[in-house]
């Protein structure tokens, strides 16, 4: 038995290891020990106890939590966060706020040198104190207490075609060349063009406001001002400032750059990616998209050969086990089960022969006729047991509208009898072909396919069911105005008569007590 002494002996190259990892975290957050609140550990490592009291005394504190499974928080929030990066998942929202590890460097130049004009140059061109422009520009843009999925935006005077390099700052705050490692470039190559088209389209909206503002005033004025006007008129076009450029660069989650936006005005810069040699071009991007595809493509098509071959063996394994029931034999004749048997042993050493490297359509096709087969004899099986049920159901119905017709003729007596007989042909006419039906069905043998379809049998009974409702739904007609009239007439005669008869004894009474 190994004893811990001898363990922790054995293992104290591992041990030195394990501080420094924590001080070096500490020191690239810009933090100290006093400022954790709460340390929580993960990894299987953690359950020696030796490595517990390292990092109790690296971090001078004794409570140490163990709350999450060790062995799996790590890989689940791995996983969350590469499916957060991926658009083929749907999770909960998980971000990792991670930081860089370096500062990173900016410089700005044009693309060709000859177009950086000094301050000087440009001052004696007339451009404004405020409008000079600084061709060359260094900054550091991102440092390591920014964190990755960040971005930052510059504005600035510029009106030459482009180039913007990233640099890694390999020496602390150095800036030299030998202290800096080019990560990415990138060239804003329609800049002067768009610049120059915005420009000159703000100074021609800066004259049409003139020259409108000029025309209201005109009509409001004397002609006297108008006179005035025109001699301070100096005929220059209206000062207007340059375009500014705007962009966005952002250091992304996976760590790489990219400027996420670039436009002069309302125009927007194309911008194109520099690659080193040591990135893939855009040919070797497409072959390993290509690639990709290619093996997506393989392994659609191993599940699909996967389920064709599997639906294919259950079928064999499906159809030799109804062939082999004996409440089955009287559906298919002898000399046919056992050529269908036969013929399933030869599919199953097929399989495990020259099947074994089928495509899926090759399964799908043999899959589909022994399907047929199966569908076949179990129709047989299922008519054969439900057809006593189904043929006295189906008269009890026809019966049952019979009845129904017969109580029409008391029930609704406004319906003709004319209509009343269609009704009742359509009734015998269904069921004289069902019992055709059902005598040629019983001249038939189990083993072959049933003749009375259930199906076309529904067909005729709806029909019936059809021509019945629209009879029985025939409303009663309303009477005719003229007799609507005579029969008010009368009734107004008849409530008269009435009234008389009610008034004679009165009448006699009063003569009674007068006498």
């Amino acid at each position: 038995m190994l004893k811990r002494e001898e363990l922790e002996e054995a293992g104290k190259p591992f041990f030195a290891k394990v501080a420094a990892p924590v001080h070096e975290a500490l020191k690239k957050a810009g933090l100290t020990i006093e400022d954790i609140d709460l340390v929580e550990l993960v990894g299987g490592g953690v359950r020696v106890p030796k490595v517990t009291e390292i990092l109790e005394e690296a971090l001078n504190r004794k409570d140490l939590g163990v709350h999450l499974n060790g062995d799996e928080a790590m890989c689940f929030g791995s996983a969350f966060i590469a499916s957060n990066s991926s658009s083929s998942f749907k999770v909960k929202q998980m971000f990792l706020t991670q930081h860089p590890e370096y500062d990173v460097y900016l410089k700005i130049s044009p693309m060709n040198a000859k177009d950086a004009l000094t301050e000087d140059e440009q001052k004696a061109e007339g451009v404004e104190e405020d409008e000079i422009i600084k061709y060359y520009q260094q900054m550091k843009l991102f440092n390591t207490s920014d964190y990755l999925g960040k971005s930052k935006g510059l504005t600035m005077n510029y009106n030459k075609n482009m180039k913007i390099e990233l640099y890694k700052m390999l020496n602390g705050e150095s800036t030299e060349d030998a202290d800096l490692e080019l990560l990415d470039s990138f060239n804003l190559a329609d800049l002067k063009d768009q610049f120059e088209s915005e420009f000159k389209y703000l100074q021609n909206e800066a004259e049409r406001k003139k020259k409108s503002a000029e025309k209201k005033k005109d009509d409001n004025s004397t002609e006297e001002a108008k006179e005035e006007a025109k001699e301070e008129d100096d005929g220059e076009t209206p000062r207007v400032s340059p375009p500014k450029a705007k962009i966005s660069i952002e250091l992304t989650r996976s760590g790489y750059f990219k400027i996420a936006k670039a436009n002069i005005g309302a125009k927007f810069l194309e911008i194109t990616h520099i690659k080193k040699d040591t990135q893939l071009s855009d040919d070797q991007i497409k072959a390993a998209k290509n690639r990709l595809k290619w093996y997506e493509q393989r392994d659609s098509d191993k599940i699909k050969n996967d389920k064709a071959l599997n639906d294919f063996e259950s079928m064999i394994y499906k159809l030799r086990g109804w062939l082999r029931e004996e409440d089955n034999e009287v559906y298919v004749l002898e000399d046919d089960r056992e050529s269908l048997l036969e013929k399933l042993s030869e599919h199953e050493d097929w399989l495990y022969d020259d099947g074994a490297n089928a495509n899926y359509t090759t399964f799908d096709k043999m899959y589909k006729v022994l399907k047929t087969d199966y569908d076949k004899f179990e129709k047989r099986r299922n008519a054969d047991l439900d057809r006593d049920e189904f043929i006295k159901k189906t008269f009890d119905d026809l019966e049952k509208y019979d009845e129904k017709v017969m109580d029409l003729k008391e029930t609704k007596s406004w319906i003709a009898d004319e209509e009343r007989n269609d009704v009742s042909e359509k009734i015998k006419e269904v069921r004289d072909w069902f019992n055709e039906q059902v005598e040629k069905q019983a001249a038939l043998g189990k083993h072959e396919d049933p003749l009375l379809d259930t199906g076309a049998v529904d067909k005729k009974m709806k029909a019936v069911t059809k021509l019945y409702n629209k009879v029985s739904s025939k409303k009663k007609p309303k009477p005719p105005k003229k007799e609507k009239k005579k029969e008010e007439e009368e009734k107004k005669e008849e409530d008269k008569k009435e009234e008389s008869k009610e008034e004679e004894p009165k009448k006699e009474e009063e003569t009674k007590e007068e006498l």
